[in-house]
């Protein structure tokens, strides 16, 4: 079978080693799925984004019908400063290649940033498609990507969240134990040591899960874990370990501020808050009602652990989701 589609993902690498966000991972194998699902019979061949593609993947992507960016915070208004994208060595190369037409698939805006430059605009109009919708992870991504001059995009919010169409934010009764995530690259010793202390005050035990490659080393760091611990059970980070514990432990919140580990968890159909720490839970919350609480709203989480009602059910965009998978259909 001829090689048909590229996609540039976010958690492989040319080195094998384990990404450093399993974010990455757990996005990466929602649009593998839905991807299968829209091109079926077609071979899909992966290639780094965050290394620069050697000599035969430059050919595939040369090659390839579509082109497609699976979803990460790749997107920035200033990237001739820094660019996760790690596509050309030579800033300028992108004007000179034959590597256009590609779609993005749930890609968000890296952060709250200024107007885009004159070389971001550049950029992006020169590599991505504009026969296609890009689906775009929330709202602030799709005005922002319009201010560069790449107006046809749709929110369709993150592929991950996709599967919680029956999802219910609220909870019937507090669970026995909790799942806890923290990140280990926006760290807050005083607010992260409140939530521990808030869940050690609800929860009979606590588990963690290092969503990134040091944040189980930040909870170490933190006193109110150092002084206990014995109520603390650490997973394997491994995606694997995550759903054990979610196929084994039946009575089960999910706390903490990794979004795509919280995703992951409602998608299985444990209930929990994602704390906001950055545009991204902030911004999902807003469109679709995910239940995101910011750091300093302790008594909406003291409420929601107790059982109280203080989210409703997600709004997934289902008219955007449906245009953006039925341009494929005559592909």
């Amino acid at each position: 079978m001829s090689i048909k589609i590229v996609l540039f993902d976010p958690s492989i690498n040319y080195d094998n080693y384990l990404p450093k966000n399993l974010g990455d991972q757990i996005i990466s194998n929602k649009i593998q799925e839905i991807l299968n699902q829209i091109f079926n019979g077609y071979d899909i061949v992966k290639v780094p984004i965050h290394d620069y593609p050697n000599s035969r993947d430059i050919n595939l992507i040369k090659e390839a019908k579509f082109k497609f960016v699976g979803g990460t915070n790749l997107l920035g208004s200033n990237i001739e400063k820094g660019n996760q994208w790690r596509l050309f060595k030579n800033k300028y190369a992108v004007f000179f290649n034959k590597f256009s037409n590609v779609i993005l698939f749930g890609v968000g805006w890296g952060a709250y940033q200024n107007k885009p430059s004159l070389y971001t605009k550049s950029y992006y109009k020169s590599l991505l498609t504009s026969k296609y919708f890009h689906s775009l992870r929330d709202n602030y991504t799709k005005e922002k990507l319009a201010e560069a001059g790449v107006a046809n995009g749709l929110n369709t919010s993150c592929p991950t969240t996709w599967q919680l169409k029956k999802f219910n934010g609220d909870i019937v009764k507090p669970a026995r134990n909790s799942l806890l995530m923290l990140t280990d690259w926006l760290t807050n010793p005083e607010e992260d040591n409140l939530l521990i202390n808030f869940m050690l005050n609800y929860y009979e035990k606590i588990y963690f899960f290092s969503q990134g490659e040091y944040d189980l080393e930040y909870l170490k760091s933190l006193n109110n874990y150092k002084n206990n611990k014995t109520k603390f059970t650490i997973l394997d980070r491994t995606i694997q370990s995550l759903d054990n514990l979610i196929i084994g432990e039946k009575s089960l919140n999910y706390i903490g501020n990794r979004l795509h580990g919280g995703i992951h968890c409602f998608s299985k159909g444990v209930k929990g808050v994602v704390i906001a720490i950055d545009n991204r839970a902030s911004e999902i919350g807003k469109d679709i009602y995910l239940p995101v609480l910011k750091r300093e709203e302790k008594d909406k989480l003291r409420n929601w652990i107790e059982g109280n009602i203080v989210f409703g059910d997600i709004k997934l965009p289902l008219k955007e989701i449906n245009n953006w998978i039925g341009q494929f259909k005559e592909a």
